[in-house]
């Protein structure tokens, strides 16, 4: 089937026939299917981590493997399109014809730099093929509010203490009797009076203390006109998902909390979790009026434990005023409780924070799709050079711009190290507009060379210089401007894709100018 294609190519097109475009597609088609299902199948999305890197993180392997395959295609490629052109030895071709043939190098250079965009791309879609974006932002405001009531190790107390001036002490019920002989009066507020102690309230650990962050609920809690300023809208909506959960504790709202440890159970249950604990007991275990204290007896891990963790021992439960919900869980001579439950809190939050990253914007993506493409960009021009020029005068020039360049930079560091701070900019943006005046010089040379029906002399080199530095026009005077303002990588970003449209565009006449340079006699 391809080689009656490229025959009829061969007869009707030649052009598309040279440059090998209908096989050359059809491999980067396969190739392309290839790794974008390397990338789905060898995506683990099975929420058994706490940790996710980022999308664009993958088996440095695979991308290497993806690098490799398209550094080979390439090299396969130029050698069929290098064996005839017809520029070179026949020079009836159009100037539109010309610039075509450009364009259809620059697809099939995109198709080959792309591979490891469309590797990243498989493991985005298996990602989303775990859940909606609605599914995904539901499941997090689920889990927002669940990991209020699951209270971690002794290094989580801190989300639930009692902060002075933030929180309000629990007060104690007229109808509950506390014999202070009893109690570990260090939880609580007290009152000395003379011959007279008064318990006023619990300041103890406890869920309706429960805050992420302390400086953000200072703000958030007394401050409402600073934290509109300092807050993220994301961080208001989880807030605010923290305290209707307390709300709900202090109103005794218990169909609210078992709603919320149901949902997390199903999530449990669909990604196929070891359930190492039920909504009833979970809610047993931490459902505890009017203190809803936090410590030993109540404590769940956030996430599945290691093999090595689930026979150990964990916090002391001395002082503790409630009474084990579950024996087993106790070992009274020892002091300690043991096996305590734990809910895959950490790892589901994770993946479905992954999945919704999937599914929003992301500036990595973005980046890597445009280094593909400006990449590409870069290699269109170099082998377009050959193409007009020839491989003789593309090595001279190439020696010859690495010299320059190396001058360039030379001379910038010691005029750098030698004049003062506030002239450095300067320098440094007269050696970036150098290259700029240095193709206005060589257009002008050129052109001078086609007005006056000179020989072509040494301008088959200054026309390579030329080419190359077309695709770097706009980044050199916007870099240049930018060493004076701040710039943001969003208008970075912007400016390169502006670039590539800029770069198709002026090859357009690039073309004609080449044309007619190529029409100069050579000696």
């Amino acid at each position: 089937m391809i080689n009656k294609i490229q025959k009829y190519l061969l007869l009707h097109y030649p052009m598309l026939w040279n440059i090998r475009l209908a096989p050359m597609l059809l491999i980067l088609l396969a190739t392309h299917l290839v790794f974008f299902v390397i990338g789905y199948v060898t995506t683990d999305n099975a929420f058994d981590r706490s940790y996710y890197y980022s999308i664009m993180h993958n088996e440095e392997m695979l991308y290497f493997v993806c690098i490799l395959v398209s550094v080979l295609i390439l090299v396969g490629w130029l050698v069929l399109y290098s064996r005839n052109n017809g520029f070179k030895i026949l020079y009836p071709r159009m100037a539109r014809h010309l610039y075509l043939e450009w364009i259809l190098i620059l697809i099939i250079t995109i198709g080959i730099t792309s591979l490891p965009y469309t590797l990243t791309q498989g493991t985005i879609f298996k990602w989303k093929s775990t859940a909606t974006l609605a599914e995904a932002e539901e499941a997090l405001a689920l889990l927002d509010k669940a990991g209020v009531l699951i209270p971690g190790e002794d290094n989580d107390m801190s989300l639930y203490t009692y902060s002075p001036g933030i929180d309000d002490m629990i007060l104690i019920p007229d109808s509950m009797q506390l014999d202070p002989d009893t109690l570990n009066l260090g939880l609580y507020s007290l009152n000395y009076t003379r011959n007279h102690l008064s318990i006023e309230g619990y300041i103890g650990p406890s869920f309706l203390y429960y805050k992420r962050s302390e400086y953000l609920y200072d703000y958030y809690k007394n401050n409402d006109e600073v934290s509109s300023d300092i807050l993220s809208p994301e961080s208001t909506i989880k807030i605010q998902r923290y305290e209707q959960v307390k709300q709900w504790l202090r109103e005794g709202n218990k169909d609210s909390i078992m709603a919320v440890m149901t949902g997390f159970y199903e999530l449990q249950q669909k990604h196929g979790m070891a359930i190492n604990i039920t909504p009833d007991k979970w809610f047993a275990r931490i459902y505890k009026p009017p203190f809803f204290p936090v410590n030993g007896l109540v404590f769940i891990k956030n996430n599945q434990p290691y093999d090595y963790e689930k026979n150990a021992t964990y916090c002391s439960y001395d002082n503790i005023v409630t009474e084990p919900i579950d024996d087993t869980d106790v070992d009274y001579h020892s002091g300690y409780i043991k096996r305590n439950p734990f809910l895959q809190h950490a790892e589901l939050t994770s993946g479905y924070s992954h999945v919704k990253e999937c599914y929003e914007y992301d500036q990595d993506m973005e980046v890597m799709l445009l280094l593909c493409i400006c990449f590409a960009l870069a290699i269109s021009i170099l082998i377009f050079a050959v193409r007009v020029t020839g491989g003789r005068f593309w090595l001279v020039a190439f020696v010859a711009t690495g010299i320059l360049f190396f001058i360039v930079c030379l001379v910038g560091v010691m005029l750098i190290e030698y004049l003062d701070w506030g002239t450095r900019d300067i320098v440094l943006m007269s050696a970036i507009l150098f290259w700029v005046m240095l193709f206005v010089a060589l257009f002008v040379r050129i052109m001078n060379k086609i007005g006056e029906r000179k020989n072509k002399g040494r301008s088959n080199i200054y026309v390579n210089i030329l080419l190359w530095l077309v695709p770097c026009l706009l980044p050199l005077l916007y870099f240049s401007y930018a060493i004076f303002i701040n710039v943001s990588d969003r208008d970075i970003l912007n400016m390169f894709w502006i670039n590539v449209f800029v770069v198709v565009i002026i090859m357009a006449g690039i073309s004609v100018f080449v044309r007619r340079w190529k029409s100069l006699p050579e000696e």
